[in-house]
């Protein structure tokens, strides 16, 4: 019977699914690691507010929620604007997702008297994620329908494999599902099955059906009002079928209508709401973020350490090259295909924050494997022709799938960090299973010197005692040598600047520099743009030569002093000053003292 092979990697993909949910399980962490948290706590405030609460202009009840639950350091998914009122960053669409999962979850509250029916508590956290992992598995059902039109089963259940267990899908079903990206990856395929159906078989059903879909996708996410090349151009592979598309529109005029008359309705959810809350149909909630459509990080959303698509979803590969073989032999999928891929790439790329904060891999491709499914299933037919290929292919494919299930681990063991790689960090814990607290400093400086030194030679240190004790940068309320250091809080930013003058003859290219001091923070700082920066700049006079960064914090340690330090080699450019401080980017009252800075220059072995 055809399709019961993929039908049994369906079966497969879901079990596996659940169970790398429980390796662990969202549903039972607490405050910004549960399932209601960031971004998601965002997308989820509309429901609280609107049926617990009864506040959606004013959301007092998230100062209580953020105490007790903590699901967003800060609370920063709502603002407030000028007439009082705090607006909800992100759009309403995915609450509306959301809204089956939380209703039951508040009925099975309201009734226990274990649980309660705050909207947080721990029924909501697992309804959400047994209900986001079934909008997962509703759209693999939906992607091998898809498949199946067009490819065999075999190549189908070949795409299915790769799709869960070589890419970052995988994360944002099992872990990350209440994000965005898995519900709008379901609605995508479905869409596409939809719109088949409507131009098969055009009628009043599948018309609303493609409306509402449409609606829901823009709805979630505005950005995604890319999906109209779906129904637009899904089946059109020339002139003729672009003349018959025009001819079927309007043999079916009112069917058109009705759809995109739907896909607006959706929308006018959003504009009521701004309007109610603002008085303007139109409002920019997400207020100091945006695109830049001028200078698209193309490279870096593609091939950076940091978050480069290709780099964490090899594999994804295979999709782009079979953009080639797609249009040769399946034509007609190839226009809605590239045009979405073609804008998609540049809205996500054009997003000021382009690696999306923290993710494994590329987060906002995500959804598009809906439609990259199908030339990835074009490649893979061709290959078939070819036994040598076939087994090429095939190691490739292991090896991306073992290289995606370890990575993925390696986030959720905070091996890989999920906000932002370098090269240097990335080279020392690829394929490692440990990470020293001293590596997590290659997430700051390329460079690192492990080995064994030579001919060191100390060029400078202090303790800060001579340093005149009434500046406001000098405190002796806390020492590791002496009785003074110097210091950051929130009212001073910036501590007090060290500045020694060097001869550039005294020293060689072929040195390196190690520059560190001893840190005490009061409280450990986990958020990365949070973190207290140690600075050291290189000058020569009056132009900066080099400037390399640390930040103490990574090396976990609270109420304690602790050496840190960086390694550089020295650079060919000349410089005759160095110039170092400690500096703290945002206003709480964390403090940090540094103290016994130095600096030595060697040779390494």
């Amino acid at each position: 019977m055809r399709g019961n092979k993929s039908k049994l990697t369906v079966i497969i993909c879901c079990v596996f699914i659940v169970t790398t949910a429980f390796f662990k399980p969202r549903w039972a962490q607490k405050q910004s690691a549960a399932t209601i948290s960031w971004d998601v706590s965002g997308y989820y405030t509309y429901l609280p507010a609107l049926f617990i609460y009864k506040d959606i202009k004013k959301l007092d009840f998230l100062d209580s929620v953020s105490k007790k639950y903590n699901p967003t350091p800060g609370y920063v998914n709502a603002n407030e604007c000028e007439n009082g009122n705090r607006v909800i960053v992100y759009p309403a669409g995915q609450a509306i997702s959301y809204t089956p999962a939380f209703l039951l979850a508040h009925l099975f509250a309201s009734f226990s008297s274990t649980y309660l029916a705050d909207g947080y508590s721990l029924p909501y956290q697992v309804c959400l994620s047994w209900w986001s992992m079934f909008i997962g598995f509703i759209g693999l059902l939906y992607l091998r329908k898809n498949l199946l039109n067009y490819f065999s089963d075999e190549v189908t259940s070949v795409c299915l494999i790769i799709l869960v267990f070589g890419t970052n899908y995988l994360n944002y079903v099992a872990f990350d599902h209440a994000m965005t990206h898995n519900y709008l990856f379901t609605y995508y395929a479905i869409l596409i099955f939809y719109t088949q159906k409507l131009y098969q078989s055009p009628n009043f059903k599948y018309a609303i059906l493609v409306g509402v879909l449409l609606g829901i996708i823009i709805l979630t996410r505005p950005s995604e009002i890319i999906a109209v090349f779906i129904p637009l151009l899904w089946g059109v592979a020339s002139k003729n079928d672009m003349i018959n598309r025009l001819s079927t529109w309007k043999q079916h005029d009112l069917k058109i209508i009705a759809t995109f008359c739907i896909t607006f309705l959706i929308g006018c959810i959003q504009f009521g709401y701004w309007k109610y809350l603002t008085g303007d149909f139109l409002f920019y909630s997400y207020q100091e973020n945006g695109f830049d459509w001028l200078h698209p990080n193309f490279y870096n959303v593609f091939f950076s350490f940091k978050k480069g698509w290709l780099v964490y979803t090899p594999l994804i590969s295979l999709s782009l090259i079979g953009l080639f073989p797609l249009y040769q032999k399946h034509r007609p999928l190839f226009p809605a295909i590239i045009c979405f891929l073609i804008f998609n790439t540049y809205i996500v790329c054009s997003w000021e924050m382009w690696w999306y904060g923290g993710s494994f891999g590329q987060r906002a491709m995500m959804q598009s494997y809906a439609l990259l499914i199908f030339p990835m299933a074009a490649f893979i037919q061709r290959i078939c022709y070819y036994r040598w290929l076939i087994y090429g292919l095939s190691v490739c494919v292991v090896a991306g799938i073992t290289l995606n299930l370890f990575q993925m681990w390696q986030v959720h063991e905070a091996v890989l960090d999920s906000e932002g790689i370098t090269k240097a960090y990335y080279k020392r814990i690829f394929l490692n299973t440990n990470v020293l607290p001293k590596d997590r400093l290659l997430l700051d400086i390329k460079t690192d010197y492990d080995g064994n030194r030579k001919n060191i030679i100390p060029i400078f240190n202090t303790s800060f005692e001579k340093k005149d004790s009434v500046t406001t940068l000098i405190s002796g309320n806390k020492a590791n040598t002496g009785a003074q250091s110097t210091f950051v809080n929130d009212s001073s930013p910036y501590s007090y600047t060290t500045k020694i003058n060097i001869d550039p003859q005294s020293i060689s290219t072929s040195n390196w520099l190690r520059v560190g001091a001893s840190f005490f923070p009061n409280k450990k700082e986990w958020t990365e743009w949070k973190m207290p920066q140690f600075i050291v700049k290189l000058y020569d006079t009056d132009t900066v030569v080099i400037e390399n960064t640390i930040r103490p914090d990574r090396i976990y340690f609270e109420k304690e002093w602790k050496e840190v330090h960086m390694d550089f080699p020295v650079p060919k450019k000349r410089f005759n000053k160095i110039e170092i401080f400690l500096w703290k980017p945002s206003s709480d009252t964390n403090i940090m003292y540094m103290d016994d800075l130095f600096i030595e220059i060697y040779e390494p072995e």
